[in-house]
């Protein structure tokens, strides 16, 4: 990650799991978002970020951004689970290999 910054803050009112939350955590960047929005919860929990349960108050972002650069190994650790998260379940690698499986289930059907 970038030491130019230090985390990625995400707020939204209504999303499912946008594209701009994997890319930072693809970079690195421990994430703050909201997480009872969409499939963010899927993504952002205690161990992989710093989850928002309350998006209506400024208060708990300012919170996790905090907790963010007063703990900076852990929200190391936390952007790296994060990552390996991303990589199990969103990269083109875990595609591919659901897509083969999804195939293969379904050529066994075709051919019974």
């Amino acid at each position: 990650a970038s030491r130019r910054y230090r985390g990625f803050l995400y707020t939204s009112r209504f999303d499912g799991l946008p594209n701009v939350l994997l890319e930072a955590v693809a970079s690195g960047l421990p994430v703050v978002a909201p997480v009872r929005i969409g499939g963010i919860g899927e993504l952002i929990t205690e161990k992989t970020g710093y989850p928002v349960y309350e998006t209506e108050t400024a208060e708990r972002y300012a919170d996790a951004m905090t907790h963010i650069l007063l703990g900076p190994t852990e929200a190391a650790t936390r952007a790296k689970a994060a990552m390996k998260l991303a990589a199990e379940r969103h990269s083109k690698s875990s595609f591919d290999r659901a897509m083969g499986e999804l195939m293969r289930q379904r050529l066994k059907v075709v051919d019974a």
